[in-house]
């Protein structure tokens, strides 16, 4: 079976009416729509956004990112299981940090200008995909953005996950 599903991933605003600072609450917005039932960046980016808007550091993105799919949350701080690389043809998926990428932003959204192949499981599978992150290398790394996928994929032997272009979403509020 082939499934494309939809993913949206928001960094909630840093200020709004009634809010308290980002780094004084969970940085995950509410729904942001189909496909998804929220989603975060990581601490490790809220902590180098925080510290380059305000001045402590330079941030220099990482080029190229990788997609990565988890069966358990990773949270803020990637503690989630990413799914098997051992006998299951999994890999994370490389994607450019530039215009290609992510085609500019609009409406405060930006999304994944390439299809995002993750080709076809083998063995025992890939188990219930759940979530997906946004990583800064093709094996370990630091975790940027995660969102669910919902609802969430079995995937077995043969079966093949990609998510077509403007399906993935991130966005700030």
């Amino acid at each position: 079976m082939i499934y494309t599903p939809t993913v949206h991933m928001r960094m909630p605003r840093v200020w709004g009416p009634d809010d308290l600072p980002m780094w004084a609450r969970e940085l995950q917005s509410l729904s942001p729509g189909p496909g998804a039932t929220g989603s975060a960046a990581s601490n490790y980016l809220e902590n180098k956004v925080l510290d380059h808007v305000l001045g402590k550091t330079t941030f220099t993105a990482v080029d190229p990112l990788y997609y990565a799919l988890y069966t358990a949350s990773p949270g803020d701080t990637d503690a989630g299981t990413e799914v098997s690389t051992s006998g299951t043809s999994y890999a994370r998926q490389f994607t450019p940090n530039n215009g290609t990428g992510f085609p500019a932003a609009s409406g405060g959204t930006k999304s994944n200008g390439e299809l995002v192949n993750f080709g076809t499981a083998t063995g025992a599978g890939w188990g219930t995909v759940q979530y997906i992150g946004l990583k800064d290398a093709s094996s370990g790394g630091n975790l940027y953005f995660w969102g669910s996928i919902d609802p969430s994929i079995p995937i077995g032997a043969g079966d093949s996950l990609s998510f077509p272009i403007g399906t993935i979403a991130f966005g700030m509020d």
